[in-house]
């Protein structure tokens, strides 16, 4: 793997030949190999002041309702064999709910408007990668963009009588180095 700088949320992929039972603790090693035996992304956390250089925190969330728990990974960069940033929302649509669905299309055409392009994080995200169901009634929609844009005035927008949000949006504003700029929230 290059040295390319990866951010926050960015999905990267482990060579499925390095175990990557030994990046987590004992009680995820089976649920790990899994996952990446399946060819599913990992997630960028964020990378606390610990990080190395050689060495990134990655997660994944496992199917696991009720209860969400998140898995973390200390992983040598030398293992992941490829990174994308996170899936586009257009992209992601069809993996939302049908409920959702009219309602994520205005929104995209709203953000188009606005010169933003949205990304999906979160559980439509593993939703779409992994095939299977990890929203449910009390999912929130999460967002994000890079680099300059308004989520507050988006978010005036989304609340407004001319868009009926179909769920709760979370939107992230990320900076260049990946630090988060911007949070803004539209509840349904």
């Amino acid at each position: 793997m290059s040295t390319t700088p990866l951010r926050r949320h960015d999905l990267v992929w482990l060579d499925p030949a390095v175990d990557a039972g030994r990046f987590v603790a004992a009680e995820h090693i089976d649920c790990t190999r899994n996952w990446v035996k399946q060819g599913w992304p990992l997630v960028v956390a964020r990378q606390s002041e610990a990080a190395t250089t050689d060495r990134l925190i990655l997660g994944f969330t496992p199917q696991s309702a009720p209860v969400r728990k998140r898995i973390t990974l200390r992983t040598p960069r030398a293992a992941i064999v490829r990174h994308s940033r996170p899936l586009l929302l257009l992209d992601a649509i069809e993996y939302a709910p049908r409920s959702w669905r009219a309602g994520i299309y205005r929104l995209h055409a709203l953000c188009i408007k606005f010169g933003v392009v949205p990304h999906v994080y979160g559980s439509l995200s593993s939703q779409a990668f992994t095939g299977t169901s990890f929203l449910n009634v009390a999912s929130d929609l999460d967002l994000l963009s890079v680099g300059t844009i308004c989520w507050v005035r988006a978010t005036d927008l989304l609340l407004g009588r001319d868009f009926n949000a179909p769920v709760r949006i979370l939107g992230i504003d990320l900076d260049e180095s990946g630090e988060i700029g911007l949070v803004a929230e539209a509840v349904r």
